[in-house]
């Protein structure tokens, strides 16, 4: 277990950073936003006690114009945080999707700028 642990923690924490940078560059796309995004995953540990994985959590902070906000979610607008919401998850999407397959019809994509 204890090296099944180990590889996930070290081949997540690339993608955390992927996320992130992926995340970032559709925020800037909106002129002004200011908005940045912090990850801090510490990696997950095995209770050989309890028999279960402890320390699961992600640590997500929003930096708004180079100050970090803490509890974002309470000082935030709706539109700042669908902005954050929205660019997470299309930042998964395009981090995770898979080339097409040659010959097969593209995946939809967003216009270019």
């Amino acid at each position: 277990m204890n090296e099944a642990m180990t590889r996930f923690n070290q081949a997540i924490g690339p993608v955390w950073m992927e996320l992130k940078t992926k995340a970032e560059e559709l925020l800037n796309a909106f002129p002004g936003c200011g908005v940045s995004l912090q990850f801090d995953f510490p990696g997950v540990i095995y209770d050989t006690k309890e028999r279960r994985l402890t320390q699961k959590q992600l640590n997500f902070s929003v930096v708004l114009n180079g100050i970090r906000i803490p509890e974002h979610q309470h000082f935030l607008n709706e539109a700042r945080l669908s902005a954050i919401a929205l660019s997470l998850y299309f930042a998964g999407l395009l981090i995770s999707i898979p080339p097409p397959v040659p010959g097969a019809p593209a995946y939809p994509n967003f216009p270019e700028r």
